[in-house]
């Protein structure tokens, strides 16, 4: 969201808790670095957060905020690669998840591990994939990275593409190669479709239409993920009457419940 530092910045302007963190440990910090906003997360340390929620060593905090100089820097006073933050990220993926390619590079330069995992096993694609950092995605995979590594949850890059409505992502998923059919919890990619667009391209690209949710039946149709209960014309007593599967009393049965 555009407005999500003015909003930010307002709280702080009224004395917002900075450092506060839920019953899971999640703080405003955590959660904005979590999802990538690291100009959110910025605007909380300037404001006096604890940076110490995020776990960052200086060659991350480089990679988060810093200029690739700074990167270099930090590479330089011999900074550990592979030390994880609080997400269990390595500056690698945090490098991915900023969509910077030349810091990306320049750490790969320097030998980190690109096979590296976040937390529940969350491989590289998948950082690329949720910030919509297409051309960090297309230089991923250009590098050889595997368009069907999981993560812990069996969810293949091309599940994680679809249930972010990444459409620009699953088209590149699908020129490398990816399998529509591959399944976690008999549910493939189309199980997660929201969008007409992306259903389009999976069913074009042989994805079985059975696993095609409400949702994405509603979008093929052109009509809103939800139904519009102002449209249902008929009373509670006729609902009521007609919302349960009952026994029939003959073989046909003509039906009159308006429901």
């Amino acid at each position: 969201d555009e407005r999500l530092v003015d909003l930010l910045k307002l709280l702080i302007a009224n004395g917002v808790e900075l450092s506060g963190a839920t019953s899971y440990q999640e703080s405003g910090c955590r959660v904005l670095s979590r999802i990538g906003r690291f100009d959110a997360v910025q605007v909380l340390l300037d404001a006096g957060a604890d940076a110490g929620h995020l776990k960052w060593n200086p060659l991350m905090r480089a990679v988060a905020l810093g200029s690739l100089s700074e990167v270099e820097e930090e590479l330089g006073r011999g900074a550990a690669l592979e030390e994880k933050d609080w997400w269990e990220r390595t500056a690698w993926l945090l490098a991915i998840q900023t969509g910077d390619i030349a810091k990306a590079r320049l750490l790969l330069e320097r030998v980190a591990n690109r096979s590296a995992r976040g937390r529940c096993g969350k491989p590289a694609l998948f950082y690329a994939i949720e910030t919509y950092h297409t051309p960090m995605l297309r230089w991923l995979l250009e590098l050889g990275l595997s368009v069907e590594e999981q993560d812990d949850f069996g969810t293949t890059p091309l599940m994680e593409a679809v249930e972010r409505s990444n459409l620009e992502a699953v088209d590149d998923l699908l020129k490398a190669g990816a399998d529509v059919h591959a399944e976690r919890n008999e549910q493939t990619a189309l199980s997660f479709v929201r969008t007409r667009a992306i259903a389009l391209r999976l069913l074009a690209a042989g994805a079985d239409p059975r696993h095609l949710p409400f949702e994405g039946r509603r979008a093929l149709l052109g009509f809103a993920p939800d139904p519009d209960e102002s449209l249902i014309d008929v009373t509670p007593a006729e609902f009521q009457e007609g919302r349960s599967r009952r026994f029939g009393i003959s073989n046909p049965e003509k039906l009159k419940a308006p429901f």
